[in-house]
């Protein structure tokens, strides 16, 4: 639990570590216990960069390389652009969300405009939630198992 709280508070850690540090430098002064760093010596200095980075093990374990992965094939629709990478291979539980995400940093070189696409399967709109894998087992059936997932991304259409 403490671990996700690290993660959403940035800073959260660096600051409790220091509390902690002169708590028990308090105490020892109170006991008598002299902590003074010895002379030419360099005190400690807390570590306040990022607590968790993204390969602290193998990459290979820590983004799902090994896990269930699918291709997926994304094909614009009239009207947009294609992108440089059209054939992406990525984890079966990646989201419908993950991918427009993507095609609007390709597209636009901001994630932050992913809502303004639609992604289809068989021209059948895909919520934003929807995996992969659930794509695969439930909207592309009759296809062969090692082909491609084909997606069609489209500007989004307000009414």
């Amino acid at each position: 639990m403490q671990d996700i709280v690290y993660r959403l508070v940035p800073g959260m850690f660096a600051e409790e570590k220091r509390r902690r540090y002169d708590f028990l430098r308090r105490q020892n002064k109170k006991q008598g216990i002299i902590d003074e760093p010895m002379p030419g010596k360099k005190e400690e200095v807390l570590d306040v960069g990022p607590m968790y980075k993204c390969y602290q093990t193998k990459p290979e374990v820590s983004h799902h390389r090994q896990g269930d992965q699918t291709m997926v094939e994304l094909s614009p629709s009239p009207g947009l652009g294609k992108i440089g990478r059209n054939i992406v291979r990525l984890h079966s539980m990646a989201t419908i969300n993950t991918i427009k995400r993507y095609l609007a940093l390709c597209l636009w070189n901001d994630v932050a405009k992913y809502q303004e696409l639609d992604v289809f399967c068989n021209n059948e709109l895909m919520g934003k939630d929807f995996s992969m894998k659930f794509i695969r087992m439930t909207r592309w059936r009759q296809k062969a198992a090692d082909a491609p997932l084909e997606l069609e991304y489209r500007q989004h259409l307000d009414f």
